[in-house]
């Protein structure tokens, strides 16, 4: 009995033993079926593109974003973004006002660079100028500065700077050091006194003395840190409930939304309380930057700047339905004007004017003077009376905000 082979031909190899005709219609129908699937898939995803592109429109939030973003962003990035001081506020004090220093105030406010805010005499309180931001530095003459010159001495000087912002210590320098030297050459120059050999000119550097860069970005990173844990946290709060459904559960019960919302603030503003401790114990025994000041005013100014960014993220929580959005919104919203329009990183008084008004309104722009002034230069509750009462002004708008807000949108 002859047993019969069961042969497995290959697709390729069956086709090969078919009549050409055949072979032809087959590699032809093959390639219609290919390209109508290649079609349907391209159908396929155009209408899944299609619908995208409704809800993206629809959504007029992510489209702002979208599209919006990007031109604050550049904005924000291409005026802020500049470590030039602007105009160096200079305070004259002389014993003595006299011609000299009369023209050489006046070559220094002719300069884009400076501004003479007044000439008076020595005073122990134009120290406290500093504190208030009044001014930048100052410039001392030494009694009789005129009658030493006339008889080839070498009148002293001395120019106080502001050096917690080391950008300010360079521009004063650049800009008042060189102007003081051209006008006393010019002078020499003009009484024919060939052998003058200038000035001796003195240079201070008040609340950081040597040049600490920690000194500057400190309270900017206490804000920033702060913002992101209160602000982006709470921001979610809501939110959560809304998305979880737990929400509905909360608001059956006779509880008024104030008390929602305060108790969504309390847990994290005790959390900050701990990060504030633990902040300020950081920068003063690892980074070594002083707390020269009133160090309750420190905590009470830290407290109320949380208050205000635990207010600041359920207002954000109230107004959006999803989780992503308020993170993107807390974070595009307030992270970025923190970061580039608060002083932490660049000085407020070079920018544009539109800017720097926007800047005011910015509270960690408040929260970061203020902290400046009471761990770098001594200040006390008095000197720091301005930034307390913006700071609890704007906690106070931003519960009335929230709680209206909220009602309004349960109604």
């Amino acid at each position: 009995m002859v047993k019969k082979e069961n042969i497995k031909l290959s697709i390729p190899k069956r086709l090969k033993l078919l009549p050409k005709d055949v072979r032809v219609r087959f590699k032809k129908r093959s390639q219609k079926m290919s390209l109508r699937r290649i079609r349907q898939w391209f159908i396929v995803l155009g209408r899944f593109i299609s619908k995208e592109f409704l809800h993206i429109l629809r959504d007029y939030r992510t489209l702002s974003i979208i599209l919006g973003l990007p031109v604050v962003l550049v904005l924000i990035f291409g005026f802020a973004l500049t470590t030039d001081v602007g105009e160096v506020r200079l305070l004259v004090v002389t014993p003595e006002k006299n011609e000299i220093v009369t023209r050489l105030a006046q070559q220094l406010n002719a300069s884009n660079s400076v501004k003479v805010v007044d000439i008076v005499p020595p005073s122990k309180e134009y120290d406290a100028l500093f504190k208030k931001m009044k001014i930048d530095a100052i410039l001392r003459f030494e009694g009789q500065f005129e009658k030493h010159l006339a008889q080839r001495a070498k009148p002293q000087m001395e120019l106080a700077i502001d050096g917690v912002d080391p950008n300010m210590v360079t521009a004063s320098l650049a800009s008042i050091g060189g102007i003081v030297q051209n006008y006393f050459t010019t002078l020499a120059t003009e009484k024919g006194d060939v052998q003058q050999k200038g000035i001796e000119m003195k240079l201070t550097l008040l609340y950081n003395p040597e040049m600490k860069a920690s000194y500057y970005f400190v309270p900017g990173v206490m804000g920033l840190v702060l913002m992101i844990i209160c602000a982006m946290m709470t921001s979610v709060s809501i939110v959560r409930e809304k998305e979880f459904g737990s929400m509905e559960i909360l608001l059956t019960g006779p509880v008024h939304p104030g008390v929602i919302i305060v108790a969504k603030a309390v847990p994290y503003f005790l959390l900050s309380s701990v990060n504030i401790a633990t902040i300020l114990l950081l920068s003063r025994y690892v980074l070594n930057v002083p707390i020269l000041g009133s160090v309750s005013a420190l905590v009470f100014v830290s407290m109320l700047f949380i208050l205000v960014s635990l207010l600041l993220g359920l207002f954000i929580s109230t107004i959006t339905n999803s989780q992503l959005f308020a993170i993107i919104s807390s974070g595009a919203g307030l992270l970025l004007p923190v970061a580039m329009l608060s002083g932490m990183l660049f000085p407020i008084e070079s920018m544009p004017r539109i800017l720097f008004y926007i800047a005011q309104i910015v509270p960690a722009t408040w929260f970061i003077q203020g902290v400046k002034e009471l761990m770098l230069m001594g200040a006390s509750w008095a000197d720091v009376q301005l930034e307390i009462f913006v700071l609890l002004g704007m906690a106070l708008t931003l519960i009335g905000v929230t709680v209206l807000t909220f009602k309004n949108r349960l109604e």
